[in-house]
């Protein structure tokens, strides 16, 4: 799980203007920003500033000179790829589930002693993946790509069968002929599975159970946040449907973990970013990222992000 503690501004620069330019109308609240509509074979450089209800703080340096182009299709996922292996390597992760990814395909990659398993067909919404640690690809029995937002592998291990699901559920506001899709595809992976098989099941539902377990004892605990909305009913018959259980609403927690943020205390101007980079690449667009700043405070950060074209190249010129 991931906490929202940055939103991003971003600008940029076409290297020769001297114009710095904003990338982003709406600040964004993580440590990346895709950066869209740039001309091909053009050089440019980008800077990010970070902001809190203080205010704006100094930009972050100047990035690398970047040039777009149209790269391989396996470098334009390995920039998010690589920081998740390093994630995973920290933290001794040996599966994740990944949703949002935006990664167009279905295919598999290797990534620093990982492998990316992920499905998507829109580079800017949706996609689903997970990975895994290179010494347990050898035990991988079947991959199944329902749609982008559910697929799911199955692996033997020491003779036990593991099936993973990774899957996303659409957001509260979208429509919900789409969320009854989803939920009959994340249906069916579930039928699918025999008896008797271990299931572990990584997905961003998108929904609040909700506080208290009245008639629900038996899938949930009374420890959830909020009033339930329709999302979190979905959840609470889908847990029902497959006799699984929302397992951390059976724990008591402390008020300031029960949330992801809270605010208080004395708010200054935040640091700027550092270690600003090119995560993925492509003729017309861009991914930066970035090291989140000391916010100086409890208020979570947001971020803009600004260009400036350095100049565009000769057309036989590439990466």
């Amino acid at each position: 799980m991931f906490r929202d503690l940055t939103m991003c501004m971003s600008k940029k620069c076409e290297v020769g203007t001297g114009k710095w330019e904003r990338c982003n109308e709406l600040v964004s609240k993580l440590c990346h920003y895709p950066v869209m509509g740039l001309k091909e074979n053009t050089m440019y450089q980008f800077r990010v500033c970070a902001v809190n209800q203080a205010g704006v703080g100094r930009s972050s340096k100047i990035s690398n000179h970047i040039i777009t182009s149209d790269p391989m299709e396996p470098s334009r996922t390995m920039g998010k790829g690589r920081e998740l292996a390093d994630m995973m390597e920290r933290g001794k992760v040996d599966i994740l589930c990944v949703q949002e990814t935006r990664w167009k395909g279905s295919k598999a990659h290797s990534i620093a002693g990982f492998k990316l398993f992920y499905y998507g067909v829109d580079s800017k919404r949706n996609g689903v993946g997970v990975v895994l640690k290179e010494v347990f690809v050898r035990n991988v029995l079947e991959v199944k790509r329902v749609s982008d937002r559910v697929m799911s592998l199955k692996l033997e291990i020491e003779g036990v069968m593991l099936n993973v699901v990774s899957g996303y559920a659409p957001q509260v506001g979208c429509e919900l002929e789409e969320k009854e899709r989803f939920w009959s595809e994340l249906d069916e992976v579930m039928e699918s599975i025999p008896t008797g098989e271990r299931l572990v099941i990584g997905v961003d539902f998108n929904g609040h159970v909700g506080e208290g377990n009245r008639g629900d004892e038996e899938v949930m605990g009374k420890f959830g946040v909020k009033e339930r909305n329709l999302e979190g009913q979905m959840v609470v018959d889908f847990a029902k449907r497959i006799d699984m259980a929302v397992v951390d609403t059976y724990f008591q927690k402390r008020e300031e973990h029960r949330v992801t943020y809270k605010s208080g205390g004395q708010i200054r101007v935040p640091f700027s970013p550092t270690d600003v980079r090119v995560c993925e690449l492509s003729d017309t667009y861009v991914v930066m990222c970035w090291t989140e700043p000391d916010p100086r405070g409890k208020e979570p950060l947001t971020y803009f992000v600004e260009r400036v074209n350095t100049y565009l190249l000769s057309s036989n010129i590439r990466l």
